[in-house]
Formats: structure tokens, C-alpha cells, sequence
């Protein structure tokens, strides 16, 4: 009698469930291991728990508690996060306030953070996570050209633009993102092409999310050309960016005090009891028992960390399973 094979995997706080494919022999994908290749009415029973940090408290919804963002930088010493609306900032100063828990979702910044300022109508949003980017930002009055280009006025201005993009060059892919340009094909997010001149900026494309008076997908980020009017004298502050599309959610619980509800596993929970039994003993500097409690609290949470390793748990019915 043939019996189905699963195994599962996790991702961060996620898991996933995969079957091994043996349908078809004569399959490419066959002893494969994928997403299920049939429904199994009552066959699998998942219980999974971990410990957060946060809740989120509302459901989300894109624009009211979701907001996309195209990408990161720096202030010299704070992390900022960029993003764009199809036709000029994104305004976020109805959105985030000051010291407002947010989670991002994706890339190296995963995790909750904290606002530094409330968000502005210039699609900057300031955290107080320290991050040292070289280079962060300049300031310069210049001229935007129909060559999709930017010449600074000034030789002071034309030097900092050369050792910006100097110190540009280490990074593979090289991103900017415009704040405060008179017109609005010059603001944004934007990636650069080289250049033979260390005194100008060459345009490529920028990048802008969809809104709803699209055709195409909502929220999704897409490229455009490149396209500016002549602008002469234009003063912009200019962000070093790095391209990493996530979403903010702004709506979360952080644990502040015990009143937070904890989603432990039953491992962890026992470790707990453990470890403030441990105290309570040394309180009383009765080492024996302090020494017994921490003996069994590292038990209980190897076991919780042995229950959560990497790559696929394999496992497989008995014989007479259908």
C-alpha cells in the first residue's frame, strides 16, 4: 500500500509544508520534495509556537496600516527608509509619528524599530536605528539638464559631488534617492549610469510604487525612464540609497511589561519555572538547589532549540495510512 511522504521547513517565524512527489516516475520531479501534489482530508496535524517580542494589534490592510518602501540609506548616523508615489513623494506625515513602533518586514533591517520623527511629505521616514553609511548625504544647488544629468553650481558643491561619487564606487549597484527638486521629474528614487565626468550625476531609471488610478498592479514598484526638464539652480539634498523593496506595518504591540502575552512552547515554559526557581534559591544561597534548577533550565531549553533546526523534518505514515 503506497503511504505519502512530508517534511517541513521553517523561515523565520513561518513554516512550510512539502510533499515528496512520487506520481509519476517517468516525472523530472519525481522523489522530489515540493508543495503538496494532492489534498489530504484530516492527514496532518501542525503545532507550532515561538516567543515574539510583538503582537500585531489590527489586521492589515495596504495604505492604512501597510506601506510599502523602495529603499534604505542613511542620515550619517540614523537609518531612513525612502519611498515614492507614482507622480510625487509618498506623504507619510499623517502616517508616522515620533517614537512609533513599526516592524519591517524583509532585508537586513528585519525586525521591529523605532521612528525617530514624525514621517514627512517627502517619502523619508527617519528611525533611531543607528546605521554609518559612507557616503550619506549632500547638499547641493545645481542644474538638472534633458540629458539626464546633474551639474553642480558651485566648484565647493562640484568637489563634494566628485568624492561622493567616489566613495560611491564600492557598491555594486549605485542608487540615489532626491529630495526637495523644483520639478517633479527630479524627484524620487533613481538609479545612476557611469559616467565619463566625476563633476556630474548620470540618470538611469527611477523607481515609483503604483497607486489605484493605474492599470497595473497596485502597490507594486516599477521603473521608469529617466526624463528632466532643464531646472537651473536647483537646490536638492542628495541620499546615498541602497535598493532593498519591504513593507512598514505600524501596527504593533512591543513587550513593554508582564501584561504582554507570551506564545511559549511548552519547553519554554518549563525553562521559565526553572530559571526563577534557580533565583529563588540563590537568594537563599542554597547552591545546591540553584545549581539543580539551572541544570534543568538548560535542559528544557536545549530541547526547545533541538525542536528548531534547519531544512526539512522528514516524515512518513505507517504502511496502512491512505
Amino acid at each position: 500500500m503506497a503511504s505519502k511522504k512530508y517534511a517541513y521547513y521553517n523561515k523565520g517565524n513561518k513554516i512550510g509544508i512539502i510533499q515528496k512527489d512520487n506520481s509519476d516516475i517517468n516525472s523530472d520531479d519525481y522523489s522530489k520534495y515540493k508543495s503538496p501534489v494532492e489534498t489530504v482530508t484530516n492527514g496532518l496535524e501542525i503545532e507550532y509556537s515561538y516567543a515574539p517580542t510583538y503582537n500585531f494589534s489590527a489586521a492589515d490592510q495596504y495604505g492604512t496600516s501597510i506601506h510599502r518602501f523602495i529603499g534604505y540609506g542613511s542620515t550619517g548616523t540614523n537609518l531612513v527608509l525612502f519611498t515614492f508615489g507614482y507622480d510625487d513623494y509618498a506623504d507619510l506625515s499623517s502616517i508616522f509619528d515620533a517614537d512609533q513602533k513599526i516592524y519591517i518586514n524583509s532585508g537586513p533591517f528585519e525586525g521591529v524599530h523605532e521612528t525617530l520623527q514624525a514621517g514627512t511629505n517627502t517619502g523619508i521616514l527617519v528611525l533611531k536605528t543607528k546605521f554609518y553609511a559612507t557616503p550619506n548625504t549632500i547638499t547641493s544647488a545645481g542644474d538638472f539638464n534633458t540629458a539626464e544629468t546633474y551639474y553642480p553650481d558651485s566648484a565647493a558643491d562640484r568637489k563634494e559631488l566628485a568624492l561622493f561619487k567616489e566613495q560611491q564606487e564600492k557598491y555594486p549597484n549605485k542608487y540615489i534617492f532626491i529630495q526637495d527638486a523644483a520639478a517633479d521629474s527630479s524627484k524620487g528614487f533613481f538609479s545612476l549610469n557611469e559616467g565619463e565626468s566625476d563633476l556630474l550625476l548620470y540618470f538611469n531609471q527611477r523607481y515609483i510604487i503604483q497607486d489605484s488610478g493605474t492599470t497595473t498592479k497596485v502597490n507594486d514598484i516599477i521603473t521608469e525612464a529617466a526624463v528632466f526638464s532643464a531646472s537651473n539652480n536647483d537646490t536638492v539634498n542628495i541620499y546615498n540609497a541602497f535598493y532593498e523593496p519591504m513593507l512598514v506595518h505600524e501596527n504593533i504591540d512591543v513587550i513593554q511589561d508582564e501584561s504582554f502575552e507570551l506564545d511559549l512552547t511548552r519547553y519554554q515554559a518549563n525553562a521559565v519555572v526553572y530559571y526563577l526557581r534557580a533565583k529563588a534559591a540563590e537568594d537563599m544561597m542554597d547552591i545546591e538547589k540553584f545549581e539543580y534548577y539551572m541544570t534543568s533550565f538548560r535542559k528544557q531549553m536545549k530541547k526547545a532549540a533541538g525542536s528548531r533546526k534547519r531544512g526539512p523534518y522528514i516524515s512518513q505514515g505507517f504502511w496502512n495510512m491512505k
